[in-house]
């Protein structure tokens, strides 16, 4: 909308942008789309919305006081929770319908995928568990790989994550390697006028890729080949030493692994 010329305020009731994504990510996607012009309202709850000359006022708290702003539109995006008041008995985990490993629900012989079994409600993830169902209903074993699932945000620029992220890799008491390389160091990153942002490479002690962050342009392309990586448990070492197209914006992941081994070539 912002990109269309209206003037656009989010309101958001987590004190981030992107809650549970990368910090720097998210901090750096902050300040791009400040620069771009919209505004922003964190840790704000909204409480109402009425007609008002013409338009409409939006009452919100914002943690300490009730605050207002007026607009044209309001979009509400306010998330979504599975709709399981199904008239079969199945087991439910959080007002979603639990399955096992293979897709089955507590009823044999009845499976169940994507957004009514909860979880991280992706449109790929989705369709990766509908494949696992129908093969495990068929009599193949199948599983889906919830290591290597890829989440995409299609904001100006893009921001693109695979498996663990700095503190998650903490969380699980995972002793870690970090990378980093911008696409302001990208020679195709800069002539197409894209010098925002950057790759940042998870590993572990052994150089194992175990997640990877993208912001900039193409990151929801270009954060296949770290899906693959993670999927196949590969050494950041695989990655910078193999050969990427030059000029091309998949050279920061080839930067950024490097970095990981201590032998980026144009820095951070």
């Amino acid at each position: 909308f912002r990109g269309a010329g209206s003037k656009v305020t989010v309101l958001e009731t987590a004190p981030d942008i992107l809650h549970g994504e990368d910090q720097d990510v998210t901090a750096e996607l902050l300040k791009i789309m400040k620069r771009q012009g919209i505004g922003f309202k964190l840790s704000a709850a909204s409480k109402e919305i009425t007609p008002s000359n013409g338009g409409l006022t939006l009452a919100y708290h914002d943690g300490k006081k009730v605050a207002s702003l007026t607009a044209q539109t309001v979009l509400m995006a306010t998330g979504r929770k599975p709709r399981s008041n199904l008239a079969l008995p199945f087991r439910l985990s959080d007002g979603a319908i639990a399955v096992d490993n293979q897709m089955e629900t507590s009823i044999k012989g009845i499976y169940a995928a994507g957004d009514v079994i909860g979880g991280r409600l992706l449109a790929h993830l989705a369709y990766a568990e509908g494949r696992v169902a129908a093969e495990n209903a068929l009599g193949h074993k199948s599983a889906v790989n919830y290591n290597s699932v890829p989440s995409c945000v299609y904001t100006t620029p893009e921001a693109a994550t695979v498996g663990l992220n700095e503190v998650q890799a903490a969380q699980q008491g995972i002793p870690i390697r970090v990378g980093k390389s911008n696409f302001r160091a990208n020679g195709r990153a800069l002539t197409l006028g894209e010098r925002e942002g950057f790759v940042k490479i998870v590993a572990d002690n052994d150089g194992t890729i175990i997640g990877a962050q993208i912001l900039g342009s193409g990151a929801s392309e270009l954060i296949s080949e770290l899906t693959l990586a993670v999927t196949l448990k590969a050494n950041a070492a695989v990655l910078a030493d193999m050969i990427h197209p030059h000029p091309g914006l998949s050279e920061v992941v080839w930067e950024a692994c490097g970095d990981v081994l201590g032998r980026s070539l144009h820095g951070i």
